[in-house]
Order: structure tokens, then C-alpha cells, then sequence
């Protein structure tokens, strides 16, 4: 049996006296009274007066800047002040090793590869880029041409070999090379104008003069030129009339009632007795101006007649002497709209009665439309095959009810524009294509 061990803390070599050291800690443990907290007391706040402020001026502490020791190969900074933190890392540019010859040449080839797929694709794409919108843009672009103004010379007469289309009978006859013109009965005026036929609704601007040379008669007795005569048995006009002692006058006349819009006065350009004298008068949208002998003498406006005929007038006095009076040198230029060359109507139950009973082969069986009862030689109409009979059924796929319609659907478009016309013929529709023209000054 071994020996007990002595203990570590009091050297005693048995165990039991240990036991009893440690029950005589116990009891003198036991044995000490324990201390009791003090009770907390309350006691009231205290104030104290405040100091006064101090007069000296304090300094606010210099930033300061704090350096951080170097970690490898980086640099840190932080300033107080600015509360800022940068970081700088200095770097070495790594070595570039050389690759062997192979792989610099498949690189080389991967690179020019790449280069040719980019290329092919934004070629492919530009094409059909192209493809795609080029027809928008083609079409944004013909939208915003704005159509030449073409002008034609549409009458140039100088009584030479006098056209047919003048009326001549009591009053008026072929004289002198020229067109004689006398009203012998007391308080008449008489026109003379141009067969209305020839200047259609498809003129912008018309630009018409005459030479006017008094034969005889009293000066108070007044002649001129007319312009965009229409209706009512061509009673409806814009007119500028002058006399032979000097004075004129501009305005417009519907049916039987004169409306000077610039009344009778004096004006030296007007050469008096049996002077010559150049009449000319433009007619624009809904401006009128006139000019005698190069001068303009004034202008006014109007919206009652957008298109009509040209002629010429005078007028007799209370005698019955009236002014004796030769036109010559009758000039119209026009600025023309497009041009498709046919004479048209509408169809009602009188025409299509009076087409039916007449001495020819062809019958009408439509009720409404519009029939071409003309077509002039070489114009578009004449070209592209129409002819006198069709009914217009579509233009451009609109269809046609009236010779409104035809009329505004040739004057919207363009010179040398393709129109797709449909017609009804011999009671089958056919397709017909016509390239639009200025307009052309039909033949006798």
C-alpha cells in the first residue's frame, strides 16, 4: 500500500485533518454577521447659476493627419478633417511572355475570323435595313417633292388664222387682223369669250392680256377684258375696263349685277383717244390683279370663282353708237395643274335617254356615273388606250361618283405621275394606266 500524499496547501499527511481544517472554515464563515445596504435618501436637485461666457477665443485643433504604417506595397491616408479615405496601390505592369509561332498564328487567324463574321453581319443587317425601310423612305420623301410649277402658253392669238373657238356673228367678226368688236344697240354690253371647254378647272394661275385700240366712239364708252367667266350662260366674270379718256375700273359681275371693287378712277398709264392700250389681268387663288400698259393699276379678292373661261368686252351708250373696238395680240399663260385630257359627265336619265336614241352603236346601261364624252388627241388619255363611252368606276382605287371626284382626284396629284385608272367598258371593267401631263392646248 502506497503512502498517502501530503497536501498541497497545508502539508498534512492525512486526509482527515483536512476534513477538519475545511469544517472550521465553515463555521468562522458562518459565523460573520452580514452587512445591510444603506437606504438610498432622495435628495432635491441643486441649481447653480450659469457662468458668463468666456471671452477668450478658443482655436479649433489643426487637422490632423494620421499616417498608417506601409503594408506591402500599398499606401493608406486618413485625414480627420475631411473625413476622406484613399487607398493608392502602386503596381508593376506584368511580364508579357512570347508566345511560340503556332499559337501567334492561330491567334492571328481567330482574330481575322472574328473580324470577317462582324463584317458579314452589318452588311447582312444594312441589307435589310434597306430592304425594310427603304420603301417607307422612298415614300416619306416623294411625299415632301413639291411639284413643279410648270407653266404653258395655253392660248396665243393673234387673229393670223383665227381659231374657231371665238363667237363671232352681229357683234362681232374677223377684221383688220384682228377681232372687230361693235354694239350698235343702245345700252348694251356685249362679251365675246373663248370656248370654255379649253381652259378647265386645271389651272392654277393665269396670267391674260390683250391689245385694245378704240376704231370710234363717245370716251365715256367703256371696253376691257374679262377673266374666269363661268355659269349662267357665262354671266358670272372678274373684269377690267378702261376708257378712253383715261379712267378704269376693276370688279366682278354675277348675272346681271355689277360690283366694282375698285370703283371708276383716273390713271395716267391709260393712253387716251384711239391710243393702244395692253390690258392684262393674273388671276391667283383668290387674288385678281390688273396692269394696263406694264403698270399695276391695283388688285382685290375674291372667292366666288376659282376657275372659268377668258373674253373680251364692250359696250354701247344711250345712243346706241356703241364703242367700236379691235382686240389683238390675246395671250393667256398658265400654271397648270396635272392634265389626263378627256371631256366628261355625269350620267342622269336625260343623257343616258338621249345617248340611247341616238344614231350609234353604243348603249348606255349604267344609271349614275361618269361617262368621257371627249378625249383630245396626245394627251395622257388619248395614250394610255381610254376612250369615249367609259365610265370611271375607280381612280387610284377610289371609287367615282361624280366629275367632282375625277376632277380633285387628277388635280391632288403630280405632273408625270402614274395613275391607275378602272373604267366600265361595254359592261366589263378594265384596268387602264395613265402618266398625268401639263396641260395641253388642244387642237382645232
Amino acid at each position: 500500500m502506497s503512502k498517502p500524499s501530503e497536501c498541497e496547501i497545508c502539508g498534512a499527511n492525512d486526509f482527515k485533518i483536512i476534513e477538519e481544517k475545511k469544517d472550521l472554515f465553515r463555521e468562522v464563515k458562518t459565523s460573520i454577521p452580514s452587512e445591510k445596504k444603506p437606504k438610498k435618501t432622495f435628495k432635491p436637485p441643486t441649481f447653480t447659476k450659469p457662468s458668463p461666457p468666456s471671452s477668450k477665443v478658443t482655436k479649433k485643433p489643426e487637422s490632423i493627419v494620421r499616417l498608417k504604417a506601409p503594408v506591402s506595397d500599398s499606401k493608406a491616408i486618413y485625414s480627420r478633417s475631411t473625413s476622406s479615405y484613399s487607398r493608392h496601390r502602386s503596381t508593376t505592369p506584368s511580364r508579357i511572355k512570347h508566345l511560340p509561332t503556332r499559337h501567334r498564328i492561330a491567334r492571328f487567324k481567330i482574330k481575322n475570323l472574328s473580324i470577317l463574321i462582324a463584317g458579314l453581319s452589318m452588311v447582312g443587317l444594312t441589307i435589310w435595313g434597306i430592304i425594310i425601310i427603304m420603301p417607307t423612305m422612298v415614300s416619306w420623301f416623294k411625299n415632301l417633292q413639291t411639284p413643279p410649277k410648270v407653266e404653258r402658253t395655253v392660248l396665243d392669238e393673234n387673229f393670223t388664222k383665227p381659231s374657231s373657238r371665238w363667237s363671232i356673228g352681229e357683234f362681232a367678226k374677223f377684221k383688220d387682223g384682228g377681232l372687230f368688236q361693235q354694239v350698235s344697240k343702245p345700252n348694251r354690253g356685249y362679251w365675246n369669250s373663248w370656248d370654255a371647254n379649253y381652259l378647265p378647272y386645271n389651272i392654277q394661275k393665269t396670267d391674260y392680256s390683250a391689245d385694245l385700240t378704240k376704231i370710234n366712239s363717245p370716251d365715256n364708252e367703256a371696253y376691257g377684258i374679262l377673266t374666269r367667266i363661268r355659269g349662267n350662260n357665262d354671266q358670272n366674270y372678274y373684269y377690267l375696263l378702261i376708257t378712253s379718256n383715261g379712267y378704269f375700273s376693276m370688279g366682278k359681275h354675277s348675272k346681271e349685277n355689277w360690283e366694282n371693287k375698285i370703283n371708276w378712277k383716273e390713271d395716267n398709264s391709260i393712253n387716251q383717244g384711239n391710243g393702244l392700250n395692253r390690258l392684262r389681268v393674273v388671276t391667283e387663288g383668290n387674288l385678281i390683279t390688273g396692269f394696263i400698259n406694264g403698270k399695276e393699276v391695283g388688285n382685290f379678292k375674291d372667292n366666288s370663282y376659282k376657275s372659268g373661261n377668258i373674253g373680251v368686252y364692250s359696250e354701247s351708250g344711250k345712243q346706241g353708237n356703241g364703242v367700236a373696238v379691235n382686240f389683238d395680240n390675246i395671250k393667256v399663260i398658265a400654271t397648270v395643274f396635272p392634265f389626263l385630257g378627256i371631256q366628261m359627265n355625269d350620267i342622269t336619265p336625260e343623257l343616258k335617254k338621249k345617248i340611247n336614241q341616238s344614231n350609234n352603236s353604243f348603249k348606255l346601261s349604267q344609271d349614275k356615273g361618269v361617262i368621257i364624252t371627249n378625249i383630245y388627241p396626245k394627251s395622257p388619255a388619248n395614250k394610255s388606250g381610254l376612250k369615249v363611252g367609259d365610265i370611271f368606276h375607280k381612280i387610284d382605287g377610289t371609287l367615282i361618283k361624280d366629275t367632282t371626284e375625277v376632277q380633285e382626284k387628277i388635280k391632288s396629284s403630280k405632273i408625270g405621275e402614274q395613275i391607275k385608272i378602272e373604267v366600265i367598258r361595254n359592261d366589263k371593267k378594265e384596268k387602264i394606266k395613265a402618266i398625268l401631263e401639263p396641260y395641253l392646248i388642244p387642237e382645232n
